[in-house]
């Protein structure tokens, strides 16, 4: 088994408190030696809401699409069911497993 380097940092865009819209967090996934890992997809990437604003819900991914820059990657998620986003910080663990290669990290997220 080899090690991912993954950084990853969520943005609001269009998500609130109130509503369902996504989430988006960007991600960078880099090999051992420091190479862009590219070709990955939702399948490879899993997102769990560890701590979430006061009567929060879990999220599910809802899509990922690689950006412009190698091993780059764009993911959304969403409130699972038809809960909204509740006000307050959110922590996100995001994990990256392809083949033998695995790695994982935390991000941060808040909603007024």
């Amino acid at each position: 088994m080899t090690r991912l380097h993954i950084e990853a940092f969520a943005e609001a865009t269009i998500a609130a408190a109130g509503n369902r819209n996504p989430a988006t967090l960007a991600l960078v996934v880099t090999d051992e030696r420091g190479a862009p890992v590219t070709g990955l997809g939702a399948a490879e990437i899993r997102v769990d809401a560890m701590i979430v604003g006061a009567g929060g819900v879990l999220v599910r991914l809802v899509g990922a699409a690689a950006g412009r820059l190698p091993g780059t990657y764009l993911a959304q998620v969403v409130p699972i069911r038809e809960e909204t986003w509740r006000p307050g910080g959110h922590v996100f663990a995001v994990a990256v497993e392809r083949d033998e290669q695995r790695g994982m990290t935390l991000t941060r997220l808040h909603l007024a």
